[in-house]
């Protein structure tokens, strides 16, 4: 096995543009780190370090050259179709290209390098428990597979099964749970929980889950070939997290809140939806030293305020939210010596 890859390497995360991987490049950038955003918008931070590749990473070829040079890849792509959130599929559609196609691609890929590689794959908490009991956690869980079989020889290969993330995502909106609520409350309409919004949900603030990913590359020898938790590990009732954002939207708009109402839960509403998550990251905190920063109410104030600049009439845009700009791939190295 290697022992990790650091210093000046280079980083490829695929689904840079989305709320994990823009935060996974910010953070590999603010190591030092040359980071390339590969997603088909061709999102980047120019002059932040973060360069921008236009791809569609379920196609081989144009994966592979998008990876020339990369020593650590994060899988951090979600399917998105018409707005849908990422995990609202039926495994049947172009989802399984996204989240296993993508991963026998890049396993195939690190099989034939002669160099040190890390591969970082971004799963869910959800998977773990036994069998998986969605189509999206069962696509997950194949991705999962396909890339942690790839550690052998140097290669390094870490699974992350993480909790719901909310946080800043540039570009277009977030359509999680936390960002869909301060949005709606900052329109002045009602919060809907369903039923009596007493499942639970583990909140972690997507820049500590950068984190968690920047600790797993400098680990990934002592963590290669299987999954681990990541979360923050304190579980929120949804009835919980709605009070606060309607709170919180209140604060920062000086009106008052809005209501949070129960509703009967919608007919496609699954049993995951209904119960209660919480992530236990005390394996990956013993062997990475990492634990989240950023407390639950703290974020949401963040986000409330990020979301009131871009949102409310008025105010000011928000300070550095990147726009889609696409970079030319990076010269290819020079070929390895024969042996």
């Amino acid at each position: 096995m290697a022992h990790g890859v650091s210093g000046a390497h280079p980083v490829a995360v695929l689904g840079g543009s989305g709320l994990l991987g823009s935060a996974v490049c910010r953070r590999f950038a603010d190591a030092g780190r040359p980071v390339r955003a590969v997603s088909r918008s061709g999102w980047g931070v120019p002059g932040g370090g973060v360069h921008g590749v236009r791809a569609d990473v379920t196609r081989r070829a144009e994966l592979e050259a998008a990876l020339i040079g990369a020593h650590t890849v994060v899988v951090a792509v979600s399917h998105r179709a018409a707005g849908a959130q990422g995990w609202r599929v039926d495994g049947t559609g172009p989802e399984r290209g996204v989240y296993v196609d993508v991963c026998e691609h890049l396993a195939y890929w690190a099989g034939r390098q002669r160099r040190p590689v890390v591969l970082l794959h971004a799963g869910s908490s959800s998977q773990s428990g036994g069998s998986p009991t969605t189509a999206y956690d069962a696509l997950k869980s194949r991705g999962e597979a396909l890339v942690l079989g790839a550690s052998s020889g140097g290669v390094d290969a870490v699974g992350l099964r993480l909790s719901t993330l909310y946080g800043q995502r540039p570009g277009t909106p977030d359509t999680g749970v936390v960002a869909t609520m301060i949005r709606t409350a900052l329109r002045g309409e009602p919060l809907s929980v369903w039923a009596d919004g007493a499942m639970t949900r583990d909140l972690l603030w997507a820049d500590d889950a950068a984190e968690a990913f920047l600790a797993a590359a400098a680990h990934a020898g002592a963590l290669a070939g299987r999954p681990w938790t990541v979360g923050h590990g304190r579980a929120h009732a949804v009835a919980d997290i709605a009070a606060t954002v309607a709170r919180e939207v209140a604060a920062a708009t000086g009106r008052t809140p809005v209501p949070v109402r129960r509703t009967d839960p919608p007919p496609w509403a699954t049993g995951h939806d209904l119960t209660g998550h919480v992530a236990d990251p005390a394996d990956f905190v013993r062997a990475t030293g990492w634990r989240p920063r950023t407390t639950w109410h703290d974020g949401v104030r963040r986000l409330v305020d990020v979301l009131a600049a871009r949102t409310l009439p008025g105010a000011p845009a928000p300070d550095a939210v990147p726009v889609p700009l696409p970079l030319p791939l990076p010269p290819a190295p020079a070929p390895a010596p024969a042996p």
